[in-house]
């Protein structure tokens, strides 16, 4: 058996030229186009009016059309070279495994009407060492705490970063920025009520924390949700405008655009941390998704069914 990433599709291919079982690990919402959803990367909200249909129909086509001219011929060069039919889209690669797992919870993303047959979503990895001990500096806790935690990849949000850290300059709030391995703190002043950290596990500060201000990776909303903490999200790349997308829908948090200046994010996390239907909204999201159990044990119980058949 293969268990590959899904981005790697020639382990996919090589399983498939073996005949033995596959299993792709679809680590986001994914750019498959897919009937009833809007186009991967744009942070559409789902839509049913013929105007939102149209759109992300011609989205979806976009997507497939760039596939097919920059992915198609050699995907099936290499086909060819394992004696395999060629394929008509680059994604029905994905048709040849035995399971797609879909490491997103199906109470966070957007229904699904035509789901491929072999897709399962079983939940977001809650991976965090929550070993660190981290303490509240601050000498009263009658502050509402925002935790403001972006990518720890560099994805250039150093600008984002100093918005945030100026928004958060403005609001009686206390904050703790998590600023990871890709930004320097010697490039960044926080203001007297904000602490600057390099890492802190989200399972030792999450359950204090009022709103979470984040870039949308699926790992840190997924765990914000599951605290039941309501989320100012301000995607830049990838899967994260589709996340944000998913997170305000639900009422769980508010989408504003990375780009927006510090009194535009100070808005944003006042709003949310004056309006206690955010909080309630992620609650019971979070709730729904605890109840989909451990996504470690369902990605395991996956592989074990395609093992026993």
């Amino acid at each position: 058996m293969y268990v590959a990433d899904y981005v790697l599709l020639g382990a996919l291919v090589g399983a498939e030229a073996e005949r033995v079982h596959s299993v792709a690990l679809q680590h986001m919402v994914g750019p498959r186009p897919a009937t009833g959803l809007p186009p991967f990367g744009t942070g559409w909200p789902s839509s049913h009016a013929p105007v939102g249909k149209a759109r992300n129909a011609l989205g979806r086509f976009a997507i497939e059309s760039l596939y097919r001219r920059n992915g198609l011929s050699l995907l099936n060069a290499v086909r060819a070279q394992h004696k395999l039919p060629p394929l008509r889209s680059v994604f029905e690669q994905y048709d040849r495994a035995s399971r797609v797992l879909m490491l997103v919870s199906p109470s966070f993303d957007f229904p699904r009407p035509k789901k491929p047959a072999n897709m399962r979503q079983v939940g977001t990895p809650m991976g965090d060492p929550g070993t660190a001990d981290w303490e509240p500096p601050w000498p009263d806790g009658n502050r509402p705490l925002v935790v403001a935690s972006l990518s720890t990849l560099p994805q250039g949000q150093a600008a984002l970063m100093r918005n945030i850290l100026l928004a958060l300059s403005k609001l009686d709030v206390y904050a703790l920025v998590t600023l990871g391995l890709s930004l320097d703190p010697a490039d960044f002043v926080a203001p007297p009520n904000v602490v600057l950290e390099r890492f802190v596990p989200h399972s030792v500060v999450l359950p204090q924390a009022a709103v979470l201000v984040t870039q949308c990776g699926i790992g840190t909303v997924t765990k914000g949700l599951m605290y039941g903490v309501p989320l100012v999200c301000v995607p830049i790349l990838a899967d994260q405008p589709d996340n944000a997308a998913r997170v305000a829908e639900r009422g769980a948090g508010i989408h504003i655009a990375s780009n927006a200046s510090p009194d535009q994010i100070a808005v944003a996390i006042k709003r949310v941390l004056g309006d206690q239907s955010f909080r309630g909204a992620a609650q019971q999201l979070g709730a729904a998704m605890a109840r989909e159990g451990d996504a470690v044990d369902n990605v395991i119980s996956a592989i074990e069914e395609i093992i026993l058949t």
